[in-house]
């Protein structure tokens, strides 16, 4: 796929980007750092996307036009976080749809391609998705494969490391104002032993977030994720904050052994369903 995105396109949506983000001023400190928090996220999610791309061979079109997606995924967050306190789309908005609204509001891809234009929203509209829609371009659902990988990667990384150094200060938004108790309820438990993603629904307690997390190395899209999800020892962080029962050990064994399969068959080069 050939795409032509250059570096001053680049650099003028990161600088429209700081710009925007720049607006959301916050008196108290949990509150900007909460929006920070975004913003940090975003730019990880860019680094992530590229390290994705690169061991995929990208060309450098490619390359720019998914940092592009990445640097703009959650910027429906901002709003979402001034409005609502809140970054559980359940009890505020979607901020997917948000994001698309702010993207257009704010002219951020001005100057830009129609075509190009479309190739970076849809992504951004479908990242947080149950699943991708059917009928799509197979690049746009490439690209869409690409920031969800790319975006988890870099959540683990957030709630792996405040599950592991809280040292027991609470951030609600993070836990998405869930009990913190012991429980597991017995649908997730379920969608993780059939290989489906926990339906966040379900969620009852910050046990079963994390199990939800857990469930995510079954929508993994590309064998490069995987080798990165499994270098940077998630499954291990998030072992290491859930109670110690059969069941917990048994999910975990089935989800090591589903990432050591899915690089298993690349290897061997074999299609994985």
């Amino acid at each position: 796929m050939k795409i032509h995105v250059n570096d001053n396109d680049l650099g003028v949506i990161r600088t429209r980007f700081e710009q925007y983000v720049a607006t959301f001023k916050e008196a108290e400190a949990s509150h900007q750092a909460n929006i920070s928090l975004k913003r940090e996220h975003s730019l990880r999610v860019c680094d992530n996307i590229l390290l994705i791309g690169r061991a995929l061979g990208l060309e450098d079109g490619e390359l720019r036009l998914a940092e592009i997606i990445a640097l703009l995924h959650d910027i429906g967050r901002f709003e979402q976080y001034a409005q609502y306190r809140t970054f559980m789309d359940s009890k505020s908005v979607n901020h997917a749809e948000l994001g698309i609204h702010i993207i257009e509001k704010i002219e951020i891809l001005a100057g830009m391609e129609t075509d190009l234009k479309e190739m970076i929203i849809r992504p951004i509209l479908y990242h947080n998705r149950a699943a991708l829609p059917a009928k799509e371009t197979q690049t746009c659902l490439f690209f869409s494969q690409l920031i969800r990988d790319a975006d988890k990667l870099d959540i683990w990384n957030v709630t792996t490391n405040y599950y592991l150094q809280s040292h027991g200060k609470k951030n609600t938004v993070i836990e998405l104002g869930l009990d913190n108790r012991e429980d597991l309820s017995p649908a997730v438990i379920n969608d993780l032993l059939h290989h489906r993603i926990v339906d966040i629904k379900n969620l009852n307690t910050l046990n079963d977030f994390k199990l939800l997390q857990v469930s995510w190395v079954f929508d993994l899209n590309f064998v490069p994720t995987v080798e990165e999800t499994m270098k940077r020892g998630y499954l291990q962080k998030l072992r290491s904050v859930l109670p110690d029962s059969k069941k917990i050990e048994e999910i975990f064994a089935m989800a090591t052994d589903h990432m050591h399969k899915r690089i298993g068959k690349e290897q061997k080069g074999q299609a994985f369903a």
